[in-house]
């Protein structure tokens, strides 16, 4: 939404545009954040800042942090309980996220055929995503709608939401409250036709195993793994994927998780006819005024190509740099470098932008040169358990790193 209260659409989808922001219509996008939201990621960066330093130490569930004493020679702050006046360095986080899992879940996108809004294929897509994330343990919702602007006018759409709350008792929040809910996002509808393809197949529709399934295929392994850290009020033992040996104590989330499944991002050309899902969903959080209970967001898109290069996104800087550069912390950290190049390269229009013009703090995690973009050769052939388990293992952790800091640097009445 504008300040005028009329709906803020972006001009174009995905845009490659080096040394120049792409032009698009962004009042609040590249607005100033109000202040206490400033205060909150400035107190949130110095942590982070001090915890992911060579001078640091890196997180893990049931150790806190530690960071050498400061330059002065007095200790750092206490973080999680935890005095940061001794450097340890702790290994990271104990993962769960199985890549070869969430390859299977591609296959079984693909399966059910193109996801093409308001579509047999589409509709058996979303209840599949439904019954997973209710055996998982979340609280699922949908959002049924219209579209009411360009091709999509008049189309009927769904987004499906799974909510993971914290169990009672656990955390600093209370539901509703600000800073409570991580958004990780994804769209789950492909492309009706392949207008980068060659002229012959241009009209023809598109498997979208790249464009579509991997990032819900990352969203859906992370609600196995998250559900299982959510749930565990009083600690628990996660057996790893063969069954026999046990993972480290699982812990109790700190924040809530809200995976949302966005239709409608792929459904015209031009972002005047796309992205029904997510400014749907971002114009019922300005209704609601709702954004100043999210942490951030984070999208994930076109993230299983086996040659996985995924560069930081110009608008995401824009809107959360504190979260993007996290986000290529942790991927060093994991060794995950060569996947997650820590350079700044494309201006992408994705699902992430209505949301930050929502006013939340949004990025997105997308390999933008995927080259069977948008064509009939995106199949399940070029889709990598590896690409789908880096990508996944970075966000996991992230999840961790965020539900351990930041209860700990909000303050909350």
């Amino acid at each position: 939404m504008s300040g005028n209260g009329k709906k803020v659409r972006t001009t174009r989808k995905k845009v490659k545009a080096e040394g120049k922001l792409d032009e698009i219509s962004s009042e609040r996008l590249f607005a100033p954040p109000p202040y206490s939201r400033i205060v909150v990621i400035c107190l949130v960066v110095a942590l982070l800042a001090v915890a992911i330093t060579e001078r640091g130490a890196w997180n893990v569930r049931k150790g806190g942090i530690s960071t050498k004493d400061d330059d002065n020679g007095g200790p750092g702050p206490d973080i999680n309980g935890t005095n940061m006046s001794n450097a340890t360095w702790f290994s990271p986080y104990r993962l769960g996220f199985n890549g070869t899992l969430a390859n299977f879940s591609v296959h079984e996108q693909v399966d059910f055929g193109y996801r093409i809004p308001n579509t047999t294929g589409s509709l058996n897509c979303t209840l599949w995503i439904a019954d997973l994330l209710e055996q998982y343990g979340f609280n699922v919702s949908w959002q049924n709608f219209t579209g009411d602007y360009g091709v999509g006018d008049g189309v009927n759409f769904s987004n499906v939401i799974g909510r993971l709350e914290p169990p009672p008792g656990t955390g600093n929040f209370t539901p509703g409250s600000n800073d409570t809910i991580l958004l990780l996002g994804a769209h789950y509808d492909t492309r009706p036709f392949a207008d980068m393809d060659t002229s012959e197949n241009q009209s023809k529709p598109i498997d979208g195993a790249n464009d579509g399934g991997s990032g819900v295929a990352v969203l859906l392994e992370l609600a196995r793994i998250l559900a299982l850290e959510g749930n565990f009020s009083d600690g628990g033992v996660m057996a790893d994927i063969n069954g026999t040996s046990p993972l480290d104590p699982f812990f109790p989330l700190n924040v809530t998780i809200e995976l949302v499944f966005f239709d409608g991002e792929d459904y015209g050309k031009g972002a005047e006819n796309m992205f029904y899902g997510s400014n749907h969903f971002a114009d019922l959080v300005t209704e609601h005024n709702r954004s100043g209970e999210y942490i951030g967001a984070v999208i994930v898109d076109m993230i299983g190509d086996a040659d996985l290069q995924i560069y930081k996104e110009r608008n995401s800087d824009i809107s959360a740099p504190w979260l993007n550069d996290m986000v290529w912390e942790i991927a060093e950290k994991l060794g995950h470098n060569a996947s997650f190049i820590n350079r700044t390269k494309w201006a992408v229009i994705d699902d992430h932008i209505p949301l930050a013009l929502a006013g939340i703090p949004s990025i997105d995690i997308i390999d933008i040169e995927y080259r069977f973009w948008h064509t009939i050769r995106d199949t399940i052939d070029k889709v990598s358990a590896e690409s789908l388990g880096q990508v996944g293992e970075v966000v996991e952790s992230l999840v961790y790193y965020i539900s351990d800091m930041v209860p700990k640097v909000v303050e909350k009445p």
